[in-house]
């Protein structure tokens, strides 16, 4: 779907849970927005070809066609490729930060609160140094250390947005839900639940709405947290009566204790509970 008309909305990642979460929240709160979601097959990236590996030659016609207000980036590498990931999770949001004051749109990218290692308990402010070393953890560090930066030097329209884990119905999503039944069916049924591990989390619809407004607010850094201490213990204590999940059998735990909630005074959400 292509559209003139200036005030567009673009996302990257749409097909995702908090993608999808998001472009049903805009079509019930802003119908009047036209959104558009970025079709890997319809722009490809040429991951694997580096002559035709260029942001600047796959995406910027089609941004420059659409010119919209607003871009959400959710995208996140497919494949475990080392490559293909840095491209996705870390080059690609720092691109849209850059471009972003040119083609004169807000930048909202997702982040992650796995940018903190577990070397440091929680709860974890906005003043507390990010510190993941590895892995995706580290690419989402990358990334918003990026995008921020393109906001601080070139007054790029950018807010980044840390989340937890996404808790929704939808069993074949990414969300908390579907890495439960996974455990389930592994193991006959049975889900070890730490109760010394307080997750950062939040449900998905409630992730989608702040996104929306967050898109509307000050650029910067913002934390996105929607559990008000209960533990992974109580929470799926909690999801196996809301989901009526007879088949699974908790077992309670204490492999670690973890700290891992975000705060943020200026975010306030609904609880998931």
């Amino acid at each position: 779907m292509t559209s003139s008309k200036k005030g567009g909305i673009v996302i990257f990642g749409g097909g995702g849970t908090v993608g999808r979460a998001l472009t049903e929240h805009i079509s019930k709160l802003a119908p009047q927005c036209v959104v558009h979601i970025w079709n890997r097959a319809n722009h490809p990236l040429f991951l694997n070809d580096p002559k035709r590996r260029s942001f600047d030659q796959s995406l910027r016609p089609w941004l420059s066609q659409i010119s919209p207000a607003i871009v959400f980036n959710l995208a996140v590498a497919q494949s475990h490729n080392e490559e293909e990931a840095r491209w996705i999770n870390v080059d690609l949001p720092i691109w849209l930060s850059k471009v972003s004051m040119e083609l004169g749109f807000r930048l909202v990218h997702t982040s992650s609160v796995m940018v903190f290692s577990q070397k440091n308990q929680g709860p974890y402010t906005r003043e507390i140094r990010a510190d993941a070393a590895d892995g995706y953890g580290l690419q989402k560090r990358l990334a918003e250390y990026g995008c921020l930066m393109a906001m601080r030097t070139q007054s790029a329209s950018v807010t980044v947005a840390r989340l937890g884990w996404q808790i929704g119905p939808n069993s074949q999503q990414n969300t908390m839900r579907r890495y439960l039944e996974d455990q389930a069916s592994r193991n006959g049924g049975l889900i070890r639940a730490n109760r010394l591990w307080v997750p950062s989390c939040s449900r998905t619809h409630h992730t989608a709405a702040k996104l929306w407004e967050l898109a509307h607010e000050e650029p910067g850094l913002y934390q996105i947290e929607g559990n008000h201490g209960f533990t992974f213990a109580d929470i799926v204590e909690k999801l196996r009566r809301e989901y009526s999940a007879t088949h699974w059998t908790v077992e309670k735990c204490e492999d670690f204790a973890y700290n891992q909630l975000m705060i943020d005074e200026r975010v306030l959400m609904p609880p998931i509970f």
